[in-house]
């Protein structure tokens, strides 16, 4: 309406618009003809190359973090990062997992398992060829005769011998899903091997790793290494990282697969443990074959 009551037409109105953008001036005008706002960018920035990672490892009394770190560093070196990857002092494995879930260590090879998948953020690459899945036993002194002359499965749930395994760890689940006895110890667990060594515990032997076992054969002479039997089954060690390192996942996962496509993860498995693979003497060794609890409905997988 004017100012007199009287109706404004529209001719009238669309004058008004013309002068008022013409006063307004140029930045008025690109404003009215600009396209709708796009959605926000996602705020995640990418890293370069030549960019320097920063990350905190937990390490073991043992060593055994050692393949791990180069593993991480040639890696990331390859694919033209700076990696600066620190060490802790040697700490309890219970302690390592602990320190990642506080963010005092950023990144820690372990199982891999849809709960930790969950719980920090997983580099979906495996890290030894599945060797970690390919256990050998630990047995008290004198105690490897019993197990000669195990030909299946069967024959070993028939010997009713009881495994030792940490709290929380992937291999129990396995383990009970195919019928073996399994004892679960709580704390720290490296207390297993001298539990296994004074015996009267519950438990008749370690299952450990093809990367583990020559190691604990050198720390452990009170203890046997069974020389028939080999178990087997799927899975693999994986990096996790801390929530304040998961920026990194996407870059380490790209530099481990192209480790795994150059060849050099394969490099840095045969020089750390191709000599273990002959001392243990595989081939001529009697496989178990044990299935996942993935692949058995009726039971609970972890």
């Amino acid at each position: 309406m004017s100012s007199h009551g009287r109706p404004i037409g529209p001719t009238l109105l669309a004058t008004a618009f013309c002068v008022a953008l013409w006063l307004a001036g140029p930045s008025f005008a690109a404003q009215a003809n600009a396209p709708a706002a796009a959605p926000a960018a996602d705020k995640k920035q990418k890293i370069s190359v030549g960019t320097e990672i920063e990350l905190i490892m937990p390490a073991k009394a043992d060593r055994g973090h050692i393949f791990y770190r180069e593993l991480l560093r040639e890696a990331l070196s390859a694919a033209g990062y700076e990696p600066r990857i620190h060490l802790t002092q040697p700490v309890p494995p219970p302690r390592a997992v602990l320190m990642l879930d506080r963010g005092e260590a950023s990144i820690h090879p372990m199982f891999a398992t849809p709960e930790r998948d969950a719980r920090y953020t997983p580099v979906r690459v495996d890290l030894t060829e599945g060797l970690i899945a390919k256990r050998i036993l630990l047995v008290p002194k004198g105690q490897a005769i019993r197990f000669a002359k195990v030909r299946t499965l069967a024959d070993f749930r028939a010997s009713g011998a009881v495994g030792a395994f940490g709290s929380g760890w992937y291999d129990t689940e396995i383990w009970r899903a195919n019928d073996l006895g399994a004892m679960v110890i709580e704390g720290d667990w490296s207390s297993i091997y001298g539990m296994l060594s004074h015996g009267g515990r519950g438990f008749d032997y370690f299952s450990r790793g093809l990367t583990e076992i020559s190691t604990d054969e050198r720390l452990h002479p009170e203890l046997d290494v069974e020389q028939n039997l080999l178990f087997t089954y799927e899975g693999d060690f994986r990096f996790y990282l801390s929530a304040s390192a998961s920026r990194y996942r996407d870059v380490i996962e790209d530099s481990l697969k192209k480790a795994v496509a150059s060849g050099l993860l394969h490099k840095l498995i045969v020089k750390h443990f191709s000599g273990d693979l002959d001392k243990y003497r595989l081939a001529s060794r009697t496989v178990l074959k044990l299935t996942s609890p993935a692949a058995l409905p009726s039971r609970g997988a972890r």
